[in-house]
């Protein structure tokens, strides 16, 4: 899913920014609440590597450049994964990434449902 995330996903709700109408576990819709310093980071990506439409996440090449126009699931879970095990978290699974997620979402203010 978040290979698959595209720039007009990202949208500006009631004075803040979210992933707007995401379908989740059982095709539920959702909208999810992007915190500041979240889009700050996703705005400095997209001016770096010229993203203005399509998909956010893009492969890069050794060389720093962007390359295509797609990113694969396996490449996220890649990152993910390498990003764990530098924190010192060697078993995980997507499960748990989503329960975090839905955790930080609700303490940071955000509902269970869609918005």
């Amino acid at each position: 899913m978040l290979a698959e995330l595209e720039v007009s996903t990202l949208q500006q709700r009631e004075n803040r920014w979210v992933l707007a109408d995401l379908e989740g576990k059982g095709r539920r819709i959702r909208t999810v609440a992007v915190p500041v310093w979240v889009k700050k980071g996703i705005d400095a990506w997209q001016e770096e590597a010229g993203i203005d439409k399509g998909r956010l996440l893009r492969s890069v090449g050794k060389n720093g450049k962007v390359r295509g126009e797609t990113l694969s699931d396996w490449a996220v879970w890649s990152v993910v994964e390498q990003a764990a095990k530098e924190i010192g978290i060697e078993r995980f699974g997507a499960h748990d990434l989503r329960r975090t997620c839905a955790k930080l979402c609700r303490k940071a203010g955000g509902g269970s449902r869609a918005d």
